[in-house]
């Protein structure tokens, strides 16, 4: 299916990163629901509204519920189970957003470190897991997914930006007093633009971030394809390399950027297509800023969550 023509129809740019900063953070293309309802939540509306027999991880969710059986207790219904593996993925996204995201003293991107699993990688194994639950949920194990711990960098650029810090507790405290009000205060609006007016004097960092992070996930998806490239030294020494360049934000060339990502996969015996490389992409950020939402929306990380854009389109074709 045609990406391009799904935004079309969305009626918004090749994306996907949107932050929907009344929610927290809402991934997915659907018609947003009132801030009330988004702050409510949480969570990604993939993981509202995905049916219960869906494949994921979800290991504290399936704890709970055969301690319960162990105990005697009446088993739970299905809503039940399912509520309770979405209030497992909510806080999984908090953690990540929190004490990933948002603290600045862990680098923009450390995937080389699990290099080796790219091999296991859920997005390669399954094309269900192309979604925000799946991003979130391994991001928060100790041993990241390493196709996921590419793609976040410009999340965490994002999440540090000044006024994030503010709009996270504003939310949090409207959450805990159930007070939506909280929300639609001054203070609030202002520190959505706060963010959105760094991010805009920031356009090419973001994008160099991103231009980066997809050559770096390439570089995964390489490993993904053949696993005996974890091995190597000069593997690990371009994967560090680039690395390295994205954490300091150094000079980088986009043009010899590509060329060097050609020549790395060219070496190692593998074809552009074959782990889906395009040379010729190139980051360019659309920023949108209004009272409720910050969209920050490039093309390549889509495939990363294809399965909420498909729910996305079929919910728009439903209303």
């Amino acid at each position: 299916m045609n990406w391009k023509n799904i935004a079309k129809i969305l009626g918004i740019s090749v994306a996907v990163i949107v932050l929907v900063l009344a929610g927290l953070l809402i991934w997915g293309l659907s018609k947003l629901p009132s801030a009330f309802e988004i702050k409510q939540s949480l969570t990604p509306p993939a993981l509202k509204e995905r049916p219960h027999s869906e494949s994921s991880p979800q290991p504290e969710a399936e704890t709970s519920s055969q301690t319960s059986d162990a105990e005697g207790l009446p088993e739970k219904s299905a809503d039940q189970s399912k509520l309770n593996k979405d209030e497992v993925l909510r806080q999984q996204s908090l953690k990540v957003i929190q004490e990933d995201f948002m603290d600045e003293r862990k680098p923009l991107a450390d995937a080389c470190r699990t290099m080796g699993k790219a091999s296991e990688s859920g997005f390669l194994k399954d094309p269900k897991n192309a979604s925000a639950r799946y991003f979130f949920s391994t991001l928060a194990e100790e041993n990241k997914d390493p196709l996921s711990e590419a793609a976040a960098p410009a999340m965490r650029m994002i999440f540090r930006a000044p006024g994030m810090n503010g709009l996270m507790d504003m939310i949090l405290k409207a959450d805990e007093a159930q007070d939506p009000g909280v929300l639609k205060k001054a203070e609030f609006y202002y520190e959505i633009y706060r963010a959105g007016s760094y991010l805009k004097t920031h356009l090419a960092e973001l994008n160099t971030t991103l231009q980066q992070s997809y050559n770096l996930y390439h570089v995964m998806k390489a490993v993904a394809l053949k696993p005996e490239l974890a091995n190597s030294p000069q593997v690990m020494t371009f994967c560090e390399d680039l690395q390295k360049n994205l954490n300091t934000q150094s000079d980088f060339n986009v043009e010899e950027g590509a060329k060097e990502m050609q020549n790395f996969l060219e070496q190692n015996g593998i074809k552009p297509a074959e782990v889906g490389f395009d040379p010729k992409y190139r980051s360019k950020v659309d920023l949108t800023v209004s009272n409720t939402q910050l969209g920050v929306n490039d093309a390549w990380i889509a495939q990363i969550f294809a399965e909420d854009l498909k729910k996305a389109m079929k919910d728009r074709e439903q209303k």
